[in-house]
């Protein structure tokens, strides 16, 4: 076996015990938050997105409910993605009602009720909060394991840009990554927009 084929076979298992340190301690106070979202709120790629995609935060996530409501209240068109373990992908839907077109779905996180929300194809996406437990400077993350979102962003056009809002403490010089993995273009954190793309 050469070094490259072991290190691309030990990147599994080295992401899920820096996954389960990282949600062993894990926690952004709201003072942290509110930062990062005042940064976000003002910038450019924000005020000028008309359909924005999200996912619901869940347990220690950065918390976007205020934000989703806030999309809605501002006529913005919100995509929330619906987890099809099936297929091992996203379901992409709108919703317009914010908790109510939602209803608990896989690990309890709330998603899209297909019975009220229709699906989207995705193709009119100007803006994607990517989640993420941490990331490099260079927009490369450690998901939840799951690799939906891994799966999904090589799909999406360039016309979309993909964000992620994190706390300073969460991003780290280096991260294990593997050739599937998509960066981010952007990082909102408490002091500083980071340009993944520069």
């Amino acid at each position: 076996m050469s070094t490259q084929q072991k290190n691309l076979n030990e990147i599994p298992d080295e992401k899920k015990a820096l996954r389960q340190k990282i949600m062993d301690n894990r926690t952004i106070s709201r003072e942290i938050q509110n930062d990062i979202l005042d940064t976000f709120r003002h910038n450019e790629l924000w005020l000028r997105a008309k359909t924005v995609m999200m996912t619901v935060s869940f347990g220690t996530e950065f918390d976007t409910h205020g934000l989703i409501k806030e999309a809605l209240a501002s006529g913005r068109k919100v995509i929330v993605p619906k987890v099809v373990p099936e297929f091992g992908g996203l379901e992409l839907r709108r919703i317009e009602h914010f908790p109510g077109d939602l209803i608990p779905g896989n690990y309890g996180i709330l998603e899209p009720d297909p019975l009220r929300t229709p699906f989207e194809s995705g193709f009119d996406l100007d803006l994607i909060l990517v989640p993420g437990m941490a990331f490099t400077e260079h927009g490369y993350r450690l998901g939840y394991g799951g690799g939906y979102f891994d799966r999904f962003l090589p799909s999406v056009g360039k016309r979309a840009v993909k964000v992620s809002l994190i706390d300073e403490a969460h991003v780290f010089s280096n991260l294990p990554i593997d050739k599937h993995d998509v960066p981010v273009d952007y990082l909102f954190t408490e002091s500083r927009l980071i340009d993944c793309i520069r």
